[in-house]
């Protein structure tokens, strides 16, 4: 399952408004204030990863990332709109949203309001409103899928930062 993580600190740290870490949406914004072009541009690279398969669609990405550092010296070129996965995103992401984006948002009971034009929790009043008997009896279960989460989310950061190692390890080699 993605998951979406609105007001993330590691977006603000990258200095994005959003990015992927499969299966992770991670948004800088708070729920409310991410504009939908946002929310777009990266359930498209979520859909491209599905497309591709996760490990090809890392070593095509970050593959092109390297040579455009190679040509330009400039990773941030790479990261934007040189990158063929980065123009399919910036092409689309005004267009409106597929069945599997819709799909995404409402595992995360998200939902697009196109009258108020901000994203919103889906029955979010009910949800803060549950009995504190129910709550504990599913602690345990929400500690297990937590704990879930956490260890996709280790791989996938351990997958991310291994990629960067080889990035910046061929880059050493190109520059020599």
């Amino acid at each position: 399952m993605v998951t979406i993580i609105f007001n993330s600190k590691l977006a603000k740290l990258c200095n994005a408004g959003g990015m992927v870490i499969y299966p992770y949406i991670y948004i800088e914004a708070d729920i409310d204030a991410t504009p939908k072009r946002v929310m777009r541009h990266e359930l498209i690279h979520i859909e491209q990863i599905e497309r591709e398969g996760y490990f090809a669609f890392c070593l095509s990405y970050y593959k092109q990332v390297l040579q455009i550092y190679a040509l330009h010296g400039d990773y941030n070129r790479g990261f934007l709109r040189e990158n063929d996965f980065e123009e399919d995103a910036y092409s689309r992401q005004y267009t409106e949203f597929t069945s599997r984006d819709i799909e995404i948002l409402i595992d995360n009971n998200i939902q697009w309001s196109k009258t108020d034009r901000r994203f919103y929790y889906i029955d979010s009043d009910s949800s803060s409103s549950s009995s504190s008997s129910s709550s504990s009896s599913s602690s345990s279960s929400s500690s297990n899928s937590r704990w879930g989460r956490w260890r996709r989310l280790i791989s996938s950061v351990s997958i991310y930062f291994i990629a960067l190692l080889f990035m910046y390890i061929l880059s050493l080699i190109v520059n020599n």
